[in-house]
């Protein structure tokens, strides 16, 4: 970095993103124009704080001084997304080393880096799936600089505003998942991502389990994970966050996704009954459940996933993923469309309870009532 641009230069620690900015974000001038010498300015608008204080997310632009006039104007330019993720000191110490929440988000940066950084991202853009890019990226979690991850900004693409829980925003946002999960239907995934994706999964929540007010959920709770990561079919990548905060409603009235620290494998239905949990308008899950799920399941027919995943095996995959995620917040705590999916949970455990009347166990309930 030469030393005109270093006294610049204040919200990258690394001089090989900034040097990227710079780069990506500047263009020559115009046949025959003449320009004055311009100095360069990173210009931040910090966006949020990440969870529990590991880092920033800003909105990153370069900045001429002077400002240019007349016509090359290069005052302003597209700007980038920069996450920056350094837990702070407090969090890194030796106690913590075993500390399940803490471990369970360093993992989440460290997946999202390779998520960003395999081929996945282009081959969803190739399917009209719109996530950020990887522009760059430096260091890691475990560094003491951290990790700094610099990407696309979807507002640039005109994704500018927040999914709301109406009908058209949510089925939007089932169209993107289902071109998202048909891309890699049964498929090996890269390496580097969650084996079991979502942030509830039960391998990761065993507090949470141990929390739990509802002992007939409590029970069920590991015939229930087990079927879902051990189902024979429909295995796919999953978003692992699908809520409202992590979708954008395009001008055109499509739906881009970001934040993938919980990607990985899973059955689909999984991000469906989040998105629906999360996200819905209670009147219109409460009225439209099933024409939500068949929006989901044609665009997954259409986006190429083969007509032997039927709407009935997404109805079981379904309904195991809503009693899952109820699990989940019966011990952790209760949000969205928690009173819909207690019900829909009660449901299922009623149909399992009769079935264990004959098959002994929770498994052997669930082996006869849902498919496999």
């Amino acid at each position: 970095m030469s030393p005109s641009m270093s006294n610049n230069i204040r919200v990258l620690r690394s001089d090989r993103l900034a040097h990227s900015l710079i780069k990506l974000t500047t263009a020559p001038p115009p046949p025959g124009s003449s320009t004055p010498s311009l100095g360069i300015r990173i210009s931040t608008n910090k966006l949020q704080s990440l969870w529990a204080g590991y880092g920033v997310i800003s909105r990153v632009r370069v900045v001429f001084v002077p400002p240019c006039s007349g016509d090359l104007d290069l005052s302003k330019f597209g700007s980038l997304i920069l996450k920056q993720v350094a837990p702070p000191p407090s969090l890194c110490s030796s106690s913590l080393k075993e500390d399940v929440s803490h471990l369970r988000k360093l993992k989440s940066y460290q997946v999202e880096a390779a998520f960003y950084s395999s081929e996945i991202p282009a081959e969803l853009a190739s399917r009209r799936a719109h996530v950020p890019m990887l522009i760059d990226r430096c260091g890691d979690v475990v560094d003491e600089g951290g990790l700094e991850l610099l990407l696309s900004d979807l507002d640039n693409e005109g994704f500018t505003s927040r999914l709301s829980g109406s009908k058209a925003h949510v089925e939007a946002a089932l169209t993107l998942l289902a071109k998202i999960h048909a891309t890699y239907f049964e498929r090996k995934l890269p390496e580097g991502l969650w084996e079991q994706a979502c942030y509830w999964h039960l391998e990761t929540r065993l507090s949470e389990l141990r929390d739990m007010s509802d002992k007939r959920l409590q029970s069920a709770a590991p015939a229930l994970d087990r079927r879902l990561r051990q189902a024979t079919r429909g295995m796919t990548l999953l978003h692992g966050d699908a809520k409202a905060d992590n979708l954008l409603i395009g001008d055109d009235g499509g739906v881009a996704a970001y934040d993938f620290q919980y990607t990985g494998a899973g059955l689909g239905a999984r991000d469906v009954a989040y998105l629906l949990v999360s996200s819905c308008d209670a009147r219109t899950l409460e009225l439209e459940e099933a024409s939500l799920l068949n929006t989901y399941h044609a665009a997954l027919l259409e986006a190429g996933v083969p007509p032997t995943f039927t709407r009935d095996m997404l109805q079981d995959d379904f309904d195991i993923s809503v009693a899952d995620y109820m699990r989940f917040m019966d011990g952790w705590g209760e949000w969205g469309n928690a009173r819909w999916a207690r019900k829909r949970t009660n449901v299922v455990l009623d149909r399992l309870e009769k079935a264990m009347k004959t098959s002994g166990d929770w498994d052997g309930a669930i082996a006869t009532v849902y498919s496999q």
